[in-house]
């Protein structure tokens, strides 16, 4: 997705970004190494650099950082619902204001 370990953009190194977005693919919201995505999800991936840009009029998902998720829309539908949803459960998530590098969508039919 463009998040190279090894890389920088505008003075920025990418390891934290390419943690983040490993966190994110696998659906670790709690960041305890736990996947709670199936296969088949769709996502729109953005960050502040640049690297990817919010090009879909999806939902927000989830904030995150190298540590998974700062927060989870909680319009969010889970099969599975992550420990910690409850937690980082909020409407006021995709602005990052909570620290985040990459902010996920989903396609509005998911919801």
């Amino acid at each position: 997705m463009g998040y190279k370990p090894w890389a920088a953009v505008g003075g920025v190194g990418l390891r934290a970004h390419h943690t983040a977005c490993v966190r994110m693919v696998r659906g670790d919201y709690c960041g305890d190494g736990r996947a709670w995505t199936q296969d088949g999800n769709k996502i729109n991936v953005y960050d502040a650099l640049g690297i990817q840009r919010d090009e879909a009029p999806w939902s927000i998902d989830a904030e995150w950082t190298t540590a998974g998720a700062t927060c989870i829309r909680k319009s969010r539908a889970f099969l599975l619902v992550p420990s910690c949803f409850q937690n980082l459960a909020t409407l006021q998530c995709g602005d990052f204001s909570r620290g985040a590098l990459i902010v996920n969508e989903v396609p509005l039919l998911d919801l």
